[in-house]
């Protein structure tokens, strides 16, 4: 049986406003196998990209508190110092971000910013007599990107989104790490494109054995790639298992609203199903009336949901099952 990669044990990340607190993350937990996708699902503003951050050691320093644990094999993430977690960036733990449109720099070419991922870590990243030049055309290759040594003289601007978005993952795995975190992977592209992206990302993890974090809102996407998912709303997750079993028995009202949102599972009806009311301010979660911070949107509220809620491996973050 492999052994826990990556491990969250009520990872909290609370954010300095004036004088209030923003809790964006809050208490969460999740496990992840080596060669296992787990996907972190919610709504803009839930704390998933905070999540991200948080793992990668990326949050600002000042007015942020981060408390409880990051695993990563037998290493608390939250210990280590600022040089040895930099040295762990890329070589154990890569990480895709947001918006390939404008994640790149636009005044370095292609070539020159995956060169800097694979000169970082020249152990990892070169095989023995090989020339950074080389490695970032194989990588940009194996990419599925054509004619690469035109490609290492160009700028992002003159990429399409899709062939931006290879770049990424290029310099994300230049090192072949352990762990891939992907936020938003598939965001700002089309169809044909989101399906080309996400086949490469589940043959290139096949190939390295890597554990993978997705991070979207896609419900189709985590359908088809993840094995295991957990649903976040406002800083909290609130259920949690594996994939098909979520997607058959949702049991949280949050996740049902959220399925019964989705096109295709309207039912015979002609207007999508729309979640009553807005998500609250991260600073008014602690006055939130109930643990359960859906409780003043939910249509099955009861007394029952301000008694502490059970964490029943598929839970659900509510007294109610």
């Amino acid at each position: 049986m492999k052994e826990t990669l990556l491990q969250l044990e009520n990872l909290s990340v609370h954010f300095e406003v004036g004088r209030k607190r923003a809790r964006a993350v809050d208490r969460i937990s999740l496990s992840l196998k080596p060669g296992e996708t787990h996907a972190l699902v919610g709504e803009s503003g839930c704390g998933k990209s905070v999540t991200a951050l948080a793992i990668m050691g990326l949050l600002p320093q000042r007015r942020v508190h981060t408390a409880g644990r990051i695993m990563h094999g037998k290493c608390n993430l939250l210990e280590l110092e600022k040089e040895k977690l930099r040295q762990m960036r890329g070589r154990d733990m890569g990480i895709i971000f947001q918006e390939p449109m404008t994640a790149l720099n636009p005044v370095i070419t292609v070539g020159d910013q995956v060169r800097e991922a694979v000169s970082i870590h020249p152990d990892r990243s070169l095989k023995p007599g090989q020339s950074p030049r080389d490695r970032v055309l194989e990588l940009l290759a194996e990419m599925g990107l054509r004619d690469p040594v035109s490609l290492y003289r160009r700028y992002p601007h003159e990429l399409s989104g899709g062939m931006r978005q290879r770049v990424m993952i290029a310099i994300a795995l230049a090192c072949n790490p352990s762990l891939l975190i992907a936020d938003e992977p598939t965001t700002a592209l089309d169809v044909t494109v989101q399906k080309q992206i996400l086949d490469l990302l589940k043959k290139l993890q096949e190939f390295h054995e890597m554990a993978v974090l997705l991070i979207t809102h896609n419900m189709g996407v985590v359908g088809r790639v993840a094995d295991s998912l957990s649903v976040m709303y406002a800083g909290q997750i609130v259920e949690s298992g594996p994939t098909r079993a979520i997607f058959e028995d949702p049991c949280h009202p949050y996740t049902r609203a959220l399925f019964a949102a989705l096109p295709g599972r309207s039912q015979g009806r002609s207007r999508l199903a729309a979640i009553g009311g807005s998500v609250p301010p991260a600073t008014q979660y602690d006055s939130l009336p109930s643990p359960c911070r859906f409780f003043e949107r939910c249509q099955f509220q009861n007394d029952e949901c301000h008694k502490h809620p059970k964490h029943p491996e598929h839970s659900a973050f509510c007294p109610r099952h």
